[in-house]
């Protein structure tokens, strides 16, 4: 996602989920799902491109919404009223938790959802067969990650909770200490940004999306992938590291400007951006470009 709200997508490319991306418009969040992808423009409309199995592509088209997130076969939006609305496969999640939230995450490979409240508590939905839709009580997040079958919160002191599946330590590797910023899930792994912009990934390594993750250097913005991640310097450079296959995790480009999650061909040229999405369902990202 692009300084100036226009967006850019690389990598697998099977069902136009980077190739179809709107070409006009502005945009303020960006969403990589699984054969889909979704946007929120600035005026608060959601588009969505790819592929549209079960309607997970196919956006509520009345109201305005503050937040999308994408799962591997389904959609939510946050409705400026802060109301959930989802879309897609809806074996898990027909009911979205009623009330109002104010932060929503969809999780890839397990269809479950989780929310923030105002007060910060976090409420979670849908599939929960690993315990991924149960977060401990009484904590408050300031804000939420769903990945594949887990998920991760950061507390209001900036420390890192997460519960749900832990076949690779995606639970009990985070870090136990230090103040965190922003946290990404993505399947089976990790990435949290620290206060001093820092980059901290934990969880599966097949793909060196732990070992080769930046050991120097200021983020502002850090997405977890399927077996890739992206992160978006202080001087708007953004870096990919783990599996490079079909281009979704290219080498360092510059200069960008914030991140978010999802396969890939190969990254655009040098521009700045404001965020950036790695799918944690297949080998593609996208971001907002200038």
């Amino acid at each position: 996602l692009r300084s100036t709200g226009s967006l850019d997508c690389w990598g697998y490319d099977s069902n136009g989920q980077v190739s179809d991306k709107p070409s006009m418009g502005t945009f303020t969040t960006i969403s990589a799902g699984g054969f889909h992808t979704c946007a929120l423009s600035s005026a608060g409309a959601i588009s969505c491109w790819g592929q549209n199995n079960n309607g997970r592509a196919t956006a509520p088209t009345t109201g305005t919404f503050t937040a999308v997130t994408t799962g591997s076969n389904f959609s939510c939006g946050l409705r400026s009223s802060g109301a959930v609305a989802c879309w897609g496969t809806n074996i898990h999640f027909s009911t979205p938790a009623s009330g109002t939230f104010t932060a929503i995450s969809a999780g890839h490979n397990s269809a479950h959802v989780c929310g923030l409240r105002s007060s910060g508590a976090a409420v979670c939905w849908g599939s929960n067969t690993n315990n991924q839709a149960s977060p401990p009580s009484g904590s408050a997040f300031t804000a939420i990650s769903a990945g594949s079958n887990f998920t991760c919160g950061l507390t209001s002191a900036g420390a890192i909770t997460c519960w749900g599946r832990d076949n690779h330590n995606q639970r009990t590797d985070a870090p136990s200490s230090g103040t965190f910023t922003a946290i990404s899930a993505g399947s089976n792994f990790a990435c949290a940004l620290t206060n001093a912009g820092a980059i901290s990934c934990w969880g599966r390594d097949n793909h060196q999306q732990i070992t080769n993750a930046p050991s120097s250097g200021t983020f502002t913005a850090v997405s977890a992938g399927d077996t890739h991640a992206c992160a978006i310097k202080s001087d708007g450079t953004i870096t990919c590291w783990g599996n490079t296959g079909q281009g979704r995790a290219p080498a360092t480009r510059s200069p960008w400007r914030r991140a978010r999650r999802k396969r890939g061909a190969n990254a655009p040229q040098p521009r700045y951006s404001v965020s950036i999405a790695c799918s944690s369902a297949l080998p593609y990202s996208c971001h907002e470009a200038s």
